[in-house]
């Protein structure tokens, strides 16, 4: 029988990281120019870091915790492009 006393600290940040994800996917779905916004690369960071914290726990992979490393890695690139044009202003 199932337990809400048996799910681990890791699965709740990979239920996070996967709602995160998927949410920003159908973001983009609906609104294509969302991907400009910082909101969307620090939402990508937040839920690959759950993802790739996650795999710690019972079994580790490093094919999906490099999967993951490098999302939030170019997600991260992601925020220094939104945060590098909006200090140099909108472009003309």
């Amino acid at each position: 029988m199932f337990s809400f006393y048996e799910i681990s600290v890791y699965e709740v940040f990979a239920a996070l990281g996967y709602i995160i994800l998927i949410f920003c996917f159908a973001r983009i779905q609906w609104r294509r120019d969302f991907s400009k916004t910082v909101v969307y690369s620090l939402s990508n960071l937040i839920g690959a870091l759950l993802l790739a914290i996650s795999i710690w726990g019972d079994v580790f992979s490093w094919a999906a915790f490099l999967a993951y490393l490098t999302w939030a890695l170019i997600s991260l690139y992601g925020v220094y492009r939104c945060f590098k044009y909006a200090y140099r202003g909108a472009p003309k």
